[in-house]
């Protein structure tokens, strides 16, 4: 069975070498409001709306690109690791695959719930946004969990 839609195998590796590093200096950048000084530069936006300011649509804005380079490496990252080609891909690891998209799709949906119900105001929109990745950073975590149990239990 040939798939096309997977990166090369070597595509792994370099998807774990941009998400680890981007997961760290994300969550430093979230706690300690950290920003390179050098990164702030006119952007072009569609639609930007400041709190108790204008809305302006397809306009420039100062913002500072530190979270959005971090951003772009994570997702870069999880892209590659989760959907890199293993070297032997057969309908075991499809199956492991499927396994893990279906947990993370599930996962994903049972936080949103618990947001929707336990969280209000500013704290909702920031679950919501860690909400959009959820799916595939759950679905990297539990295919890596899942390949390396599988190789477990090989040996």
């Amino acid at each position: 069975m040939k798939i096309l839609l997977f990166f090369p195998p070597w595509t792994r590796k370099l998807g774990w070498y941009l998400l680890i590093p981007s997961f760290l200096a994300g969550l430093y950048c979230i706690f300690t409001d950290f920003e390179v000084d050098f990164l702030k530069l006119p952007m072009f936006a569609i639609y930007q709306d400041q709190f108790m300011g204008q809305t302006s649509y397809f306009s420039l804005v100062e913002d500072n690109l530190t979270m959005e380079l971090i951003g772009v490496c994570y997702v870069l990252g999880l892209l590659f690791t989760g959907f890199s080609k293993l070297q032997i891909e057969d309908e075991f690891t499809i199956q492991m695959r499927y396994n893990a998209l279906m947990w993370s799709t599930l996962m994903s949906c049972f936080l949103l719930g618990f947001t929707l119900l336990f969280f209000y105001g500013t704290g909702f929109f920031i679950c919501m946004i860690f909400n959009m990745i959820s799916i595939p950073t759950i679905y990297v975590l539990r295919f890596s969990y899942l390949i390396h149990r599988s190789n477990s239990n090989a040996e």
